[in-house]
């Protein structure tokens, strides 16, 4: 038997109730993928793969970046920021670099929180789910309490009935 785990770090996205959290930062996740080999080094069978870290933080950074980031974007592909998902060809010294030259810590805002009512780069796009849902989720995943889910319990008024005309779990 062999079994191959593959894991990435935590990156917060947009219309989820993780937008407002922040990212851990490169010496965080490094830790955790340490501590995940050091645990599974014991069974040779199990083969880990970690998404690094760096490329982490650009990930969540990009996920999170509204038309300001445009400018960042373009000067980093000018100079050189190219098939950054490969990691031989991945360079955040770079991303750091160009980001410096325009006035900006990426690593800190990578790892601030961000206020819930503070407005978001995406607030304009509708994705079903009302900003209020997903704010109450935030507020319940900060105090580790399970929403139950909504074909097997009451509908938890995430905004779908609205866009829908009907709660889509009610059909299934």
């Amino acid at each position: 038997l062999a079994l191959n785990v593959s894991i990435a770090g935590f990156i917060p996205k947009p219309h989820t109730p993780f937008q407002w959290a922040r990212q851990n930062t490169i010496a965080e996740l490094e830790a955790k993928q340490t501590l995940l080999r050091e645990l599974l080094a014991r069974h040779k069978q199990v083969k880990l793969s970690c998404h690094g870290a760096q490329q982490a933080i650009l990930e969540g950074l990009l996920a999170r970046g509204g038309r300001d980031w445009a400018d960042l974007i373009e000067a980093a592909f000018r100079e050189g920021a190219v098939f950054e998902s490969w990691s031989d060809r991945f360079n955040l010294g770079l991303w750091l670099g160009v980001a410096a030259a325009q006035g900006r810590d990426l690593l800190a805002e990578a790892q601030r929180d961000w206020p819930l009512d503070a407005p978001l780069p995406w607030d304009h796009i509708d994705c079903g789910v009302t900003r209020a849902f997903l704010a109450r989720e935030w507020e319940r995943a900060q105090s580790r309490t399970l929403t139950e889910d909504c074909r097997l319990g009451p509908c938890r008024d995430c905004g779908a009935r609205d866009l829908l005309g009907e709660c889509p779990e009610a059909r299934a």
